[in-house]
């Protein structure tokens, strides 16, 4: 029986329900099942196609960035901001395996952003043990660590998953970058003047998610 079903819960599930309708994030979401985007002020959330669609890419690319040079972010950096976000998008179509819609969220405010491309593929760890040459790797967090290095894939072609371009686009703006797949979480932190790096175990979780957040000031304390 799940707990919510027990006796004496109600006033527990009306308080749920209320906290729930209050939030702009589940809110956002729950639009998201009926419609391919949603959005409420700066938050939107926008389904990745389950296969490549240049209108759509062109399009969230195009708004994408406009939004950031519209917060005061410069032109150039705006440019490569975008670039390493939808390259983490275009990642999701060659190496995640899934027929099923990804996720593509973000909020731009004045100097800040925060975003998260999600997918419920086969995780990275799976994806690089199909190039022979990662046939080594035991652990989510190990395939993380040499999943951000440039060039490394499971194609021969050595084209890479594209988190290196992203962590180089982020690496001077105050902020972290955290990607998460099986059991592993790689986390890039730059809030602080010293940038750190750490790698940690979670209970597992189907496909990858890369999530960050930066600003183009220290953040406040």
């Amino acid at each position: 029986m799940c707990m919510l079903d027990q006796p004496g819960t109600t006033d527990l599930r009306n308080y749920l329900a209320s906290q729930f309708s209050r939030c702009p994030v589940w809110n956002t979401a729950q639009r998201l099942v009926k419609h391919k985007r949603a959005s409420e002020g700066s938050l939107v959330f926008s389904r990745i196609p389950p296969k490549y669609d240049e209108f759509w890419y062109v399009q969230e690319m195009r708004n994408f960035r406009a939004s950031l040079m519209s917060h005061r972010f410069p032109n150039k950096l705006s440019a490569s901001l975008t670039g390493g976000v939808f390259e983490i998008v275009d990642n999701v179509w060659r190496h995640s395996g899934s027929d099923t819609p990804s996720l593509l969220s973000y909020q731009i405010r004045n100097r800040m952003f925060s975003f998260c491309v999600a997918d419920m593929g086969i995780g990275v760890l799976a994806s690089l043990r199909r190039n022979r040459q990662f046939s080594y790797l035991t652990t989510s967090v190990e395939a993380l660590e040499e999943a951000v290095k440039p060039s490394v894939s499971r194609l021969a072609n050595g084209s890479g998953l594209g988190f290196d371009i992203l962590i180089r686009a982020l690496t001077d703006l105050w902020g972290q970058t955290r990607l998460r797949s099986g059991q592993g979480v790689l986390l890039f932190n730059r809030e602080t003047e010293q940038k750190r790096k750490s790698g940690y175990f979670l209970p597992h979780l189907n496909g990858l998610q890369v999530s960050g957040v930066c600003r183009l000031a220290p953040p406040a304390n």
